[in-house]
């Protein structure tokens, strides 16, 4: 969506632009922490989803306030409940515990050695 408004397919400008691609670039950093590190990256997640959360917001109003863009309401009414549904995933989501992976791995290997 960045794109179209930055060429100016899309009504709003660059704007709208350059904020869809700042929250863009921001999910992209919160994703990344996680898969790299679960247990710090998860505040850094769930920080990253409150500010596309509030971002969308802000776009929603915005684009319901020119009214004159159902395709622009249509993408943020459809986008914000799946930023919203992986917010709530990620917070009832168990965080890892420090030395898990060690401790299942270990017990794999005394299985291994008691057969």
């Amino acid at each position: 969506m960045s794109t179209l408004h930055l060429t100016g397919t899309l009504a709003n400008g660059t704007d709208a632009g350059i904020a869809e691609a700042a929250i863009c670039v921001v999910l992209i950093a919160g994703a990344t922490a996680l898969a790299l590190d679960p247990l710090r990256g998860r505040r850094t997640a769930l920080a990253t989803i409150g500010f596309a959360i509030l971002g969308f917001i802000v776009g929603l109003s915005s684009t319901v306030r020119s009214g004159n863009d159902a395709f622009g309401i249509a993408y943020h009414a459809t986008v914000l409940p799946l930023l919203l549904i992986t917010l709530a995933a990620l917070i009832r989501r168990p965080s890892p515990q420090p030395g898990r992976e060690r401790q299942t791995a270990g017990t794999a290997e005394s299985a291994e050695s008691h057969t």
